[in-house]
């Protein structure tokens, strides 16, 4: 069960070379990607992070499953993060800020179990990211909408 969950998560992330003539197309690509993918696996999602915060209780097959999980999607973060913003030079920046989308995402999916109606907020989501990558040096002024409201995703949608 959790290795089909994990495949079916994984085959519903969109290709890491994330397409946009700039910064602020291609961040706007990848969080929509993101909500996309985010809204059409709440199940899987829940599941896998439920497993993941009761290792101690779950079979070795379990955790090394969840693991597995969890690589693939942190290198799949990191190669899309790393696109939007042009990292490939500075992996280190790009692990920051994939590790910070996915806590993002996995905070939102935990807030489910206890709000159904939860939102993926992308806009701040937007923000911060541009945030955090202007305070690695990486260029992003003149990014246009880095205020912008998020639209969010219900789990009805």
């Amino acid at each position: 069960m959790l290795e089909r969950a994990r495949t079916a998560l994984l085959a519903a992330l969109p290709p890491a070379e994330v397409p946009g003539a700039d910064v602020a197309q291609r961040l706007d690509t990848f969080l929509v990607e993101v909500e996309d993918a985010f809204r059409r696996h709440p199940h899987g999602v829940k599941l896998l992070l439920g497993l993941g915060t009761v290792r101690q209780d779950a079979s070795a097959a379990a955790v090394a499953e969840v693991r597995q999980y969890r690589d693939a999607l942190v290198g799949w973060a990191r190669d899309s993060v790393g696109s939007v913003f042009s990292l490939r030079d500075r992996p280190e920046v790009a692990d920051e800020l994939a590790r910070f989308t996915l806590r993002m995402a996995s905070g939102t999916a935990v807030a489910r179990w206890f709000e159904p109606d939860t939102l993926l907020e992308t806009g701040p989501l937007r923000v911060a990211l541009l945030a955090l990558a202007a305070h690695h040096g990486v260029p992003v002024r003149g990014v246009p909408g880095g205020d912008a409201p998020s639209r969010g995703v219900t789990a009805g949608e």
